[in-house]
């Protein structure tokens, strides 16, 4: 890779800003709270995190790799689809994740539960980073003594969030958010009587004994406990530069919303630097990653997990799809549209083993920079045999037709035929297997109408009908092409066209094809599609309805 190319890159401008830190070591840190199912969207950060560690580290620098399961935060509300029993448990609303039971009974707790669901998909996407829990952290001795730093400090923590906040707010909002100020305290307390986190109050603060007062402001309850002895939680814009504080954090991707003027990443680097004595991380401010137009939102259940890539993709075509835009740019993704993204991971993957030619220069340096840092593991030394999605969407359609053995096949014998291979290794079969079943997996699940295919038994009357001569003939001609010799995917497709066009119906040759396999005037892409099928029955199709 050209030196000079790399670092006019986003990632190589990010790593050349990351070695000019003085750090002893580079760590890189990032963190989700569990409160329903993890969204591909969080993988920004953690693909960034996991790029730039093993980059700085091939480059000679001491690095760590950071994840917090942040399970201390306490739970707002009940995502979608929760058994109707357990969200019937309103009392849970508001205690901390770690201290709610799981609602499937499979763990200890639904931070647990929620977490270990993504943290079990880390290795296949080539992730590896230290886990931190939360609620454990707020256990050790190094927590407890930030937590009564940030109480004796608590006038000039006031300041800064009046200083950095104060500016982006009108004149009635900023009177009022300092007269909260007056008797903010930068703590939470669990409450003993209810156990819930959010609704309490710290009222004062005793450094001499250790002692919080606080309210609970959902059951009414007062109480005193010692910081020593008692589950007590730093207020989210504190609790983040508390752990930059503890693990030396060098460098912390976040969503725009924290990053925005008067934000929780602007209030940390004050408090950080000011009052807990460190000089913060290096800030990568991202866009999010949509679902389509929406906003994904774990709380709300509007999400696509990690696990359910896995079910219908590879983890490269992921970090591809991370990777391929620079962190300010949004990423819209939809699991209807994965055969584009599949394409396009390909075609790049073609361009960096030089199977391809690159179109342009951003195609060239994604091929160069981009494609290998896609890779979960190592770039492997020759192109990877891949049978392609848009066959394979197909041919799993074909499984009642065909039955699985010829189905897997066909595969094998077109795998072997477009890398020109003689046998496929072990290897190469089980991962036209693992494409198949992903493939039936995204038809099952996501493949828009067009796409789906249910052969007809037989070509009906009114089908036959519908069909008008110059389609007939255009059938005909087809069927004496067909019978001549074994055709390839892009010379069958051109000849089909060249006979619409010559006959002057253009594509409704095409929806004389999808009309007398398929009922309907749509279907996938044709050639791939007839070639998919037994030759000796497109053959006799044909003849059915021109014969």
């Amino acid at each position: 890779m050209n030196v000079e190319d790399f670092e006019r890159h986003w990632i190589g401008r990010i790593v050349c800003d990351l070695e000019s830190r003085d750090d002893e070591k580079i760590v890189f840190s990032t963190a989700k709270t569990p409160s329903g199912p993890i969204h591909v969207g969080v993988g920004r950060e953690l693909i960034y995190c996991s790029v730039f560690e093993k980059l700085l580290r091939e480059r000679g620098r001491k690095t760590e790799f950071l994840f917090f399961v942040d399970d201390f935060d306490s739970l707002k509300s009940f995502p979608p689809n929760i058994p109707k029993d357990f969200s019937s448990h309103k009392e849970f609303l508001g205690r901390p994740m770690y201290m709610v039971p799981c609602p499937y009974n499979h763990c200890e707790s639904w931070g647990t539960h929620y977490a270990q669901e993504l943290i079990e998909t880390f290795p296949d996407f080539g992730l590896h980073p230290k886990i931190i829990w939360s609620h454990e952290l707020y256990q050790t001795q190094e927590m407890k003594n930030l937590i009564r730093l940030a109480l004796d400090r608590v006038g000039d923590l006031r300041k800064i969030m009046v200083e950095v906040v104060g500016p982006t707010l009108q004149q009635n909002q900023l009177e009022k958010f300092k007269k909260e100020m007056e008797n903010w305290y930068p703590c939470l307390v669990v409450c003993e009587n209810c156990g819930r986190l959010k609704p309490t109050r710290v009222l004062g603060w005793d450094s001499s004994t250790d002692t919080l007062i606080y309210d609970c402001t959902a059951c009414n309850y007062k109480g005193e406990v010692k910081v020593k002895d008692w589950p007590v939680k730093l207020r989210w814009r504190i609790d983040w530069p508390a752990k930059w504080a503890i693990f030396k954090v060098s460098c912390e991707p976040a969503g725009k919303d924290h990053c925005v003027k008067g934000g929780a990443y602007d209030t940390g680097e004050q408090i950080v630097s000011r009052v807990f004595g460190w000089k913060g991380p290096y800030r990568i401010p991202y866009e999010w990653v949509l679902l389509g137009e929406k906003a994904m939102k774990t709380h709300k259940g509007i999400s696509f997990t990690f696990s359910e890539w896995l079910a219908v993709a590879p983890p490269e075509v992921y970090r591809y799809l991370i990777l391929r835009e620079e962190p300010r740019k949004h990423i819209s993704f939809a699991p209807e549209r994965m055969l584009q993204l599949i394409d396009e991971f390909e075609k790049t993957e073609k361009i960096y083993f030089g199977l391809e030619k690159a179109s342009n220069r951003l195609e060239e340096l994604t091929a160069k920079i981009v494609y290998p840092l896609s890779m979960p593991d190592k770039v492997p030394e020759e192109v990877p045999a891949r049978l392609p999605y848009r066959f394979a969407i197909i041919m799993v359609q074909l499984i009642p037709l065909l039955g699985k053995d010829k189905v897997l096949e066909k595969c094998l014998t077109i795998l072997k035929r477009l890398y020109k291979k003689e046998r496929l290794k072990p290897e190469e079969v089980l991962a036209v297997e693992e494409r198949l079943r992903m493939a039936e997996y995204w038809v099952t699940n996501y493949a828009p109408e067009e796409l789906k295919i249910r052969i007809t038994e037989t070509v009906s009357k009114e089908i036959k009908e519908k069909l008008s001569e110059k389609q007939r003939e255009a059938l005909k001609i087809v069927l004496e092409k067909f019978k001549e010799k074994d055709w390839d995917e892009e010379s069958l497709q051109f000849e089909i066209f060249e006979v619409g066009k010559k006959l002057g119906i253009g594509p409704k040759i095409f929806e004389a094809f999808y009309l007398i396999f398929l009922g309907k005037k749509f279907g996938p892409r044709l050639a791939p599609f007839l070639l998919s099928l037994e030759k000796e029955f497109v053959i006799q199709r044909l003849e059915e309805v021109v014969g």
